[in-house]
């Protein structure tokens, strides 16, 4: 069921870009490429995309949907911490923006989270 629903996924993510990829790709200079940038496309379909889908997925099933989307919604901020640290990035001021709405989202859904009443199932 795991596979075949990262399968589906990635299919149709598949469909959805291929057309737009066909029409960038007659204005691309493929000659260009190297072997490097092969390797580094192979990685981050594997590792950046499809590796996290798998272990999302299985996570979901062992944890509460909420938690796991607070724990993706914690992306952009990471994102952004680490393209600061280490590419000396800079943000803009939508930038800035952007990540408080996504800061807020996660303390409203955690506030909402821990008053929800807990349910006592009977011994």
């Amino acid at each position: 069921m795991l596979w075949s629903t990262v399968f589906l996924l990635c299919l149709t993510g598949t469909v959805f870009t291929t057309p737009m990829a066909i029409v960038q790709g007659f204005s691309f200079d493929w000659l260009q490429l190297t072997a490097a940038n092969g390797w580094v496309m192979a990685y981050y379909g594997a590792l950046v995309w499809a590796v996290p889908y798998v272990l999302i997925f299985k996570g979901v099933t062992r944890i509460p949907a909420s938690a796991t989307g607070m724990a993706v919604a914690i992306i952009p901020l990471a994102a952004s911490f680490f393209s600061i640290l280490f590419f000396g990035e800079h943000l803009q001021v939508t930038d800035g923006f952007a990540l408080v709405l996504v800061i807020l989202s996660i303390v409203a859904a955690e506030a909402s989270e821990s008053t929800k009443p807990k349910l006592v199932s009977p011994a």
